[in-house]
């Protein structure tokens, strides 16, 4: 933080993303077992006494993502939005993106293959015109026991610094 303070930065972007990936190894992130939800709350303390803004993203719908943990997903996203250190909020359903493990996920199952087709007319293996929201939609639906819906609602009932997406073509 001191570092950051020298050089004059205003705000950092932490990708908080969900808190299913913290102690779950089927995740690529994992952080080390000393950093937890909590510790995150003390270092955005820490940002803001040292006159640093905050600018948090997460991304719900997870594999294994249910109606309770979404609930504490946007719980824990209200928490830190009411920190005088965050300025704004990124929230999105999980798009999995090509090159990403979930693209990967994608690609390999004959549900989400088919489902695409039949609404697109065009194999996810062949394409690179790709319907990000469909496959979002997709992902959640195979993935998790949330549907993209409910993932809309949720995040549509997060109050606190101004909500921002990363999709200008979501439906969220």
């Amino acid at each position: 933080i001191e570092n950051l303070k020298k050089i004059g930065v205003k705000t950092v972007f932490i990708g908080v993303e969900n808190l299913l990936v913290w102690g779950q190894k089927k995740f690529a992130r994992n952080y080390v077992e000393s950093y937890t939800p909590n510790s995150l709350l003390q270092e955005i303390d820490e940002l803001e006494k040292n006159g640093i803004g905050v600018h948090p993203s997460f991304v719900l719908g997870f594999p294994g993502e249910t109606k309770e943990s979404l609930q504490k997903n946007i719980a824990f996203i209200q928490e830190i939005a009411s920190k005088k250190a965050v300025k704004a909020i990124v929230a999105n359903p999980l798009y999995p993106l090509p090159g990403s493990k979930f693209f990967e996920w994608c690609l390999n199952n004959n549900g989400v293959q088919i489902k695409y087709r039949a609404a697109t007319g065009k194999n996810l293996h062949k394409t690179d015109v790709i319907d990000y929201v469909l496959l979002s939609k997709l992902f959640i639906m195979e993935f998790s026991a949330v549907t993209y819906e409910e993932v809309c609602t949720a995040i549509k009932k997060i109050n606190g610094p101004p909500l921002g997406n990363w999709y200008k073509d979501a439906i969220c």
